[in-house]
């Protein structure tokens, strides 16, 4: 910004010169005044001090002096945009790192309003008028206070540098607290078309724009001139720094706010995408200073593109393990320096159980046959549990989910032809895109399913390829020939954010099996596996074949990307690891990244309660209603005293066919007699084999509960004359 339009606004003041008249559907008594020089006075966020400029830091104002305010016209829960270009305002701008966001505005009266920001990249799909495109960041809402009535540039500090190499735009969201009704719009006196945008609930508009309102009312109305919304940010670089852009810090798990313990994965990434990544060091705070939790000294995350190797790393990531530590709410840390001795810190805010109730089902195990009911029962590391609650879900041997088929080769696209394949041969990137056509398939799915908000944006609906381009963009394809681990969940993130939010992302690292099953069909995610070896590429999982297969082999439906089609691929457990054979070649799975609305139901059945553990956590689980040779999920969760909840299940299948289930014939050999009550004593007691006939022929009482009240029962009818089994 020149001296003359930056420092005009601190003698920048608000009198009434002129009053014109245009007619606003939103407020048909909307009017434009005419601004005139005063002191202009800075607002930052209440209880956040804005950050100090660098000595490189330039200012992208697209504007000239303030000249209009329109007042009323801010309503809440509205968005904002306006194109920035550093070019036009700083000299050898590129990259340039975008720290915080600025918007003039008139306050008509005292009040208070909550104001959050991000940075969006352009759409060019029309070259002639750019268009807001896909997210990179969002800021928290941040209140703000104003005392009294005049003119304010309001600053909001973005919680990390975004690098861009190119125009991008800048947003604002007013929320509905406070009165933001008192917010006059200001603009300055030049109108320019694709160059300020709004939206109150029909899509994006641009200002400059006459049009009919499209709530029916056909009042006809424009802005005077562009909004007065822009930002700052440091510009190039410095010893070799030119090529690479400064670290921008995020965390990719946890996520801010999340409840956490146990052995947790510290994950952070460098937004930034720069290559020169040297460190990652990770810090806690519980109320007061910064204690070094570790760090990590290698940036190598696992690169799937379908073309090369993917490497074995796990980016910039720490496992921690917070014993001895108090429960409560946490700051965590995490801090990125380059080779160039650039550093940057994100931080968010988690609750810490240490001791959390996460719990684990010991019996029955996954894979595990049962008949007429088994007593289950679970351990949980937290020592202040209030209550379990149990459910259970069924599940056919095969099951096909109805993902949409998206080829990577739709995305990556350069020249403009969407239908020439995006070849890398031809300087295109559709080879590269395994990651952002998986995520698409996703998204996708969800959208079919009632969804549809996740590909809208406005009043248009996303097309398979712009949706692809969104994630292409997103997940910075182009810079890596691939996408990288950090890079897919923070950009499926991002873009879950930018169309509305309303979904849960997870993580999971290392995954077994049983996470295929409990996260993929019991709770119905749609999962995206990542696949480690030569080459590394992602796949969709869409059902299960092989729920009856032997030998611990089990069969999955994956949707491939490169072939945009959906085929059945054995799937192992072997040394804690989990692989799965593609075109003849066992492949490690070393992440699934889950999606699913956070409002879904999965559909379980409430079957069981404990709120006693002074014998242990479990409870009776009465099978013999369920249907013969088929599998079910048991889903237990506990809940502490300070309503904190974490669950876990199993897979079992009900395999009663053949058998006798005589009560009291524990062991199964056509007679009941002391070799049943031995059978039992061990099986209770000595952690032996579950009795092969079924837990209904333990059930000597017929209470629902395998204990000792069985065994004296079966001893009294066996020694002393009494009762027979029930």
């Amino acid at each position: 910004m020149s001296s003359r339009v930056w420092f005009g606004l601190s003698v920048l003041c608000i009198m009434l010169l002129l009053c014109t008249q245009i007619a606003f559907s939103r407020n048909q008594d909307v009017r434009v005044e005419r601004l005139q020089t005063n002191v202009a006075r800075t607002l930052a966020p209440k209880d956040l001090p804005v950050r100090l400029s660098a000595s490189d830091s330039c200012d992208v104002y697209m504007g000239t002096d303030p000249a209009y305010l329109i007042y009323p016209w801010v309503e809440g829960d509205e968005l904002f945009k306006a194109y920035q270009n550093p070019a036009a305002t700083c000299s050898n701008p590129y990259p340039f790192a975008i720290d915080r966001v600025h918007f003039i505005f008139y306050m008509a009266a005292a009040g208070s309003f909550v104001l959050s920001a991000d940075i969006e990249l352009v759409d060019n799909t029309d070259p002639t008028c750019p268009h807001p495109g896909n997210m990179l960041t969002l800021t928290d809402g941040y209140s703000y206070e104003v005392a009294d009535a005049d003119l304010y540039m309001v600053t909001i500090p973005l919680d990390s540098p975004i690098v861009v190499n190119g125009p991008y735009f800048v947003g604002l969201y007013i929320g509905s607290d406070g009165t933001p009704s008192n917010i006059a719009v200001v603009t300055d006196d030049v109108p320019v078309g694709c160059a300020s945008y709004n939206d109150w609930g029909y899509g994006y508009v641009d200002l400059d724009t006459v049009y009919t309102d499209p709530d029916g009312t056909g009042y006809i109305k424009t802005f005077p001139g562009r909004m007065l919304l822009f930002s700052s940010g440091t510009v190039g670089g410095s010893s070799g720094g030119e090529t690479e852009p400064a670290p921008a810090a995020e965390f990719i798990k946890p996520i801010n706010g999340e409840f956490i313990g146990g052995s947790i994965d510290l994950w952070a990434n460098d937004a930034a995408g720069s290559s020169i990544i040297e460190r990652a060091d990770f810090y806690y705070s519980y109320g007061g200073s910064w204690t070094f939790i570790g760090n990590d000294m290698s940036d190598d995350p696992p690169l799937r593109n379908t073309q090369t190797a993917s490497g074995s790393g796990n980016g910039l990531s720490y496992n921690w393990y917070p014993s001895g530590l108090s429960e409560g709410a946490y700051q965590l840390r995490a801090i990125l320096t380059d080779t160039l001795g650039r550093a940057d810190t994100a931080d968010i805010s988690v609750y810490l159980d240490p001791t959390p109730p996460f719990p684990t089902i010991t019996n029955p195990t996954t894979g595990e046959d049962v008949c007429d009911g088994i007593q289950a029962s679970m351990t949980v590391p937290d020592e202040d549990i209030g209550y379990f609650t149990f459910e259970m879900k069924s599940i056919e041997s095969t099951v096909v989910r109805s993902v949409p088929m998206i080829n990577q080769n739709l995305g990556g696209d350069t020249n403009g032809n969407t239908a020439d394949g995006n070849l890398a041969s031809n300087g295109e990137y559709g080879d590269y895109c395994s990651g952002p056509a998986a995520a698409s398939m996703a998204v996708k799915y969800w959208a079919n399913s009632g969804y549809s908000t996740i590909i809208t944006e406005g009043v248009s609906t996303l097309t398979d390829a712009q949706i692809i381009e969104r994630f292409f963009t997103g997940m910075q394809v182009a810079d890596n020939l691939g996408t990288y681990d950090e890079e897919f969940v923070a950009g499926l993130r991002n873009y879950i954010i930018a169309h509305g939010g309303g979904f849960r992302v997870s993580v999971n690292r290392d995954p077994l099996v049983k996470n295929l099953y409990n996260q993929g069909f019991n709770d119905e995610m749609i999962l995206m596996a990542g696949l480690s070896g030569n080459p590394g590429r992602w796949l969709v999982i869409t059902g299960i074949t092989g729920l009856n297969v032997p030998d611990s082999l089990h069969i999955f439906k994956f949707a491939d990307p490169a072939y945009g089609a959906a085929a059945d691929y054995y799937v192992k457990e072997d040394l804690g690891k989990l692989w799965v054979e593609y075109f003849g070649q066992w492949y490690e799975i070393d992440v699934l990244v889950g999606l699913v609305p956070t409002n879904w139901s999965a559909g379980r059945t409430s079957i069981g309660f404990d709120g006693n553990g002074s014998d242990g956590w479990g409870f009776f689980w009465n099978t013999a209603s369920l249907n013969d040779a088929q599998h079910h999920f048991l889903y237990a969760t506990a809940f502490d005293n300070s309503s904190h909840s974490g669950s876990d299940a199993v897979l079992v299948k009900n395999t009663c066919t053949g058998s006798s289930s005589v009560p009291g014939d524990v062991n199964d050999d056509g007679n009941v007699n002391p070799g049943d009550l031995v059978y039992l004593i061990n099986y209770l007691f000595l952690n032996e084999a579950a009795p092969p006939a079924g837990i209904g022929a333990a059930n000597i009482n017929d209470d629902n509960t395998i204990d000792i009240r069985d065994v004296m029962y079966l001893y009294r009818y066996l020694f002393l004359g009494g009762p027979a089994p029930m």
